[in-house]
């Protein structure tokens, strides 16, 4: 029997002649928890499941929640070790620990990048898990990458739609066939020896399934071990099958060559009939199908029927030589092979640029949604304007200013708003390419903020807020411009940091929306424009230090306000230099109230403090600094949520 050899090479190991996966007395139950007050308790998912799969086209058959994609994850060691009782074996010995960054895994559900095409999908899978050990001296590795995409092309057929896009909900592509196959090339551009698939052929037609089938029939051919589950294939699909197990209720009812298949269920008293579908005829007989008509040859099969498949099975002669193979294999007590220390097959600078210059890509080819966005934010500045036109000195043109602050900072949410919804499904994806050992968690997370929420939404509030600033008459000095912007940084910087942690702590986004405009709501009644914070109890003071919208508004007041004399425009004529007179508030209090007011004075009043250079400050820096905690929690979080799936 040929050994498992493994070298470090990135993620690609060198794997020679991987030509068998044996398991044994596998059994695997999940949690489940009836209700939130109940404890959880053990629901078995699969019960003493044995097998051999080698080299050649295998397949798991079944019907729903049979087990199949379970026993699939077991073997292509998806699921921890320490989850599941059974043993494991490749090419006779156990499987290691990393065995799933060496064998090439297709899942039912693709992630694939829509606006890109065929060839630019397959290029960045290569791209992040072909190490430049793996690759040859002759030629440079960009060459190589390249070539390696296009043989992988060729090889699946999909020359002709190699230029052409994945296709989006909203924009077509390639077909359901072409698809399945770009992701399945994704896995074998880094030329697996083992390579699992989940429900393949679900979703397409029969002639498309077809002809996917006898492609991977084709590549097994060429020495490599491919697994799949089948729900209910058609007969020239199960032709193609050299071995088969069929599971039912997460127990093995046959394991061996799919020729002696309907000769097994011959002898045990299940009938095909001559012109019937062999996958039919196995579903319906391992299938509790209730049909009360039995004249058209349909099977009404009993729970004690089905106990007895998976006894006759045991008890098979099928079973007593399978049983005899595998005790000889898994006799051998041989240690695991190590962990190799290098997981990821490029650095993480390497990875950072290969995420950054896709995401740039999509931008680039599908800006539409910025590209409204902003013409809705020029729209929205037009129409505050025209409702708030005077930001003169007068006293409406102080109430103004105020209002003009608070719609400002409720324009920047709106423009974050879209970062939750996209990040939903950029974590399906995240958890799809990390499992894949695509990038580290880390890559991922910095070129996130590099290329996409600096550039989609801190760069367009900035642009939005600096025409916002001249358009509506605020104090037109560097000094002012340039805290303004820099506010407006901050609160932007830890918005969007508060909708990454919201989004990766919420199971489904509804529930993230929820949260989302919950706080929202709750820091814009702390921001102190509806109510005077001063007037509140103090113990409530306290909190619009944690309010986005309090630390921006008493900050863009300060910088806007500080030094300006409001008074009534009749008042400001009195003087005949346009300022306004100043009173003394004791000799005449009314006066001051009803006709003139400075800006530090209603800073004053409103618990916004001025008398220190510093103060300023105090507002940008804790926005910052709540941004780099929330982002470091985003972070921990996307490791843990990583590590979980």
């Amino acid at each position: 029997m040929a050994n498992l050899e493994l070298s470090k090479n990135g993620n690609n190991y060198n794997c020679n002649n991987l030509d068998q996966i044996s398991f044994q007395d596998l059994s695997y139950s999940v949690p489940q928890r009836r209700y939130v007050c109940l404890s959880s308790r053990p629901k078995p998912v699969l019960q003493s499941v044995s097998g051999i799969f080698r080299s050649g086209l295998n397949a798991i058959l079944g019907p729903t929640g049979s087990g199949k994609t379970s026993l699939m994850d077991l073997l292509a060691g998806r699921i921890s070790h320490r989850r599941f009782t059974g043993d494991i074996r490749v090419n006779g010995q156990p499987q290691p620990d990393h065995f799933r960054f060496m064998a090439g895994y297709v899942v039912q559900q693709d992630f694939l990048e829509g606006v890109l095409s065929v060839r630019e999908n397959i290029h960045f899978s290569a791209s992040l898990r072909l190490s430049k050990r793996s690759l040859s001296q002759g030629e440079s590795d960009r060459q190589q990458r390249a070539r390696l995409v296009e043989e992988v092309i060729d090889k699946l057929g999909l020359s002709e739609v190699a230029d052409s896009r994945i296709g989006t909900d909203f924009s077509r592509g390639v077909s359901g066939g072409e698809r399945k196959r770009t992701h399945i090339a994704t896995e074998l551009v880094i030329a697996p020896s083992i390579l699992f698939l989940d429900e393949p052929t679900s979703g397409l037609d029969a002639y498309t399934a077809l002809k996917l089938m006898r492609q991977l029939k084709t590549l097994s051919q060429e020495g490599r071990l491919i697994v799949v589950t089948l729900h209910q294939p058609r007969y020239a699909i199960l032709r193609l099958l050299d071995r088969v197990t069929l599971l039912s209720a997460g127990e093995t009812v046959y394991h061996g060559e799919w020729t002696d298949v309907t000769g097994y269920f011959s002898e045990i008293g299940y009938q095909c009939e001559e012109k019937e579908n062999p996958g039919d005829f196995l579903l319906d007989t391992i299938f509790k199908e209730k049909n009360k008509d039995n004249k058209i040859g349909e099977r009404y099969i009993t729970d004690n029927q089905m106990i007895k498949l998976s006894t006759k099975f045991n008890a098979s002669n099928q079973n007593q030589h399978l049983m005899a193979t595998l005790e000889n294999i898994h006799s051998n007590n041989i240690a695991s092979p190590s962990k190799p220390s290098a997981r990821y097959a490029t650095n993480i600078f390497s990875q950072m640029l290969t995420l950054s210059n896709r995401t740039m890509r999509v931008f680039l080819r599908f800006p539409y949604p910025e590209i409204l966005q902003f013409i809705f934010n020029i729209l929205a500045i037009g129409i505050v304007k025209f409702f708030t036109w005077n930001t003169d000195l007068s006293l409406d043109g102080l109430q103004n200013r105020l209002t003009l602050t608070i719609v400002l900072l409720c324009l920047m949410s709106t423009i974050c708003a879209p970062y939750l919804t996209t990040f939903f499904f950029s974590k399906k994806q995240l958890y799809f390419e990390t499992n894949h050992c695509y990038y580290r968690v880390s890559a991922y997370f910095l070129s996130k903020i590099l290329t996409e929420i600096i550039p989609r939404c801190i760069l367009p509030a900035l642009l939005t807020s600096f025409i916002y600033y001249f358009v509506q008459g605020f104090v037109v000095a560097w000094g002012n411009i340039g805290i303004f912007l820099l506010v407006i940084f901050s609160y932007t910087f830890a918005e969007t940091a508060l909708i990454s942690l919201i989004a990766m702590s919420s199971g489904v986004e509804f529930q993230a929306m929820f949260l989302k405009g919950y706080l929202l709501f709750i820091m814009v009644s702390f921001s102190g424009f509806f109510f005077n914070i001063q007037e509140t109890h103090f113990i409530l003071e306290y909190f619009t230090y944690l309010s986005f919208y309090r630390l921006s508004y008493s900050t863009i007041l300060a910088n806007e306000l500080s030094g300006l004399d409001f008074c009534h425009p009749i008042v400001r004529n009195l003087t005949g230099d346009g300022s306004c007179p100043h009173f003394d508030y004791r000799v005449s209090p009314e006066i001051v109230l009803e006709s003139h007011t400075s800006g530090d004075d209603y800073l004053a009043k409103q618990g916004i403090s001025v008398s220190n250079p510093f103060d300023i400050w105090i507002g940008i820096i804790l926005l910052l600094v709540y941004g780099c905690i929330l982002y470091s929690l985003t972070y921990l979080k996307l490791r843990l949520f990583a590590r979980k799936q």
